[in-house]
């Protein structure tokens, strides 16, 4: 199972530990052969290399692409939905308040009923959807090719190849776009998640964070190279220099002529 994910391997070692257990309890054998089967701990760090923001323009190309009403629909509610897989197929008219424009994920589904509103974005899709007179929000027939595997081969069709988890990672990124503007309670009810959760498989670092970070400009207030002492020599600098400055002040105004620093470079700012 090394090529799996950790989570993927995880879960199924915990199937053939249940059903091994299952057989003892029903007596078809006396001894679980899975007993001494343990789970893998994960990394302390947290493993993002297969996340992949999807952009506005790569979003535009593939959506652009799309053959139909029901596609372009499929993919708006993932993309900027932030729906799963299982709650777009179970959504029906009756979940939609268009006056508020509000959707409610039904009870039936994994995270159980959640009400959040209709994007933008989403919201023509809907409309048009609607007037084709159709019993639920998203028509499609479980008889064909997965979701995931018909949404690859577009992807990569249009793109060239496709981002891991074709599905996982329109949801994820839409996660990472709330993150900037909603707090994380608010997003966690709307979308389903607990902060654990999100932080691990969803939150992603986004090229426009590191851009950002590049063109950040810090003021730090600089002692010198004599920040440590020989009685104290893991003080902080941030520390000693803020000491260093009040001390500045004490002894600038009663003694003005003799002032002990770290640093020799630095003069009475009084003077």
């Amino acid at each position: 199972m090394k090529p799996l994910a950790l989570s993927t391997r995880n879960k199924h070692v915990q199937r053939v530990k249940t059903m091994f257990e299952a057989c003892v309890s029903d007596g078809v054998i006396e001894v679980s052969p899975a007993a001494k089967l343990k789970e893998e701990r994960p990394l302390k760090r947290i493993d993002r290399t297969k996340q992949q923001f999807v952009n506005a323009e790569d979003t535009k190309r593939v959506f652009d692409s799309l053959p139909n009403t029901t596609w372009k629909l499929m993919f708006a509610l993932m993309r900027f939905q932030g729906l799963r897989r299982h709650e777009m197929f179970a959504i029906q008219w009756s979940h939609v308040d268009w006056a508020r424009n509000e959707l409610t994920i039904p009870p039936d589904t994994k995270t159980g009923q959640r009400t959040m509103p209709i994007f933008k974005e989403v919201l023509p899709l809907m409309r048009d959807a609607f007037e084709m007179d159709c019993s639920r929000v998203v028509q499609w027939d479980n008889s064909q090719e997965s979701v995931t595997e018909l949404l690859r081969k577009r992807v990569a069709k249009v793109l060239g190849k496709c981002w891991p988890k074709p599905c996982h990672q329109l949801r994820s990124t839409r996660r990472t776009e709330l993150d900037r503007m909603f707090p994380s309670y608010i997003i966690n009810e709307w979308l389903g998640h607990d902060g654990k959760t999100a932080e691990k498989h969803y939150q992603q670092i986004t090229p426009a964070d590191l851009v950002k970070a590049a063109e950040l400009e810090t003021v730090v207030l600089y002692c010198g190279p004599y920040c440590g002492t020989a009685r104290n020599p893991k003080r902080t600098k941030a520390n000693h220099c803020e000491k260093t400055k009040k001390t500045l002040h004490l002894q600038a105004k009663s003694t003005p002529g003799r002032i002990r620093t770290c640093d020799p470079r630095i003069r009475n700012p009084l003077l």
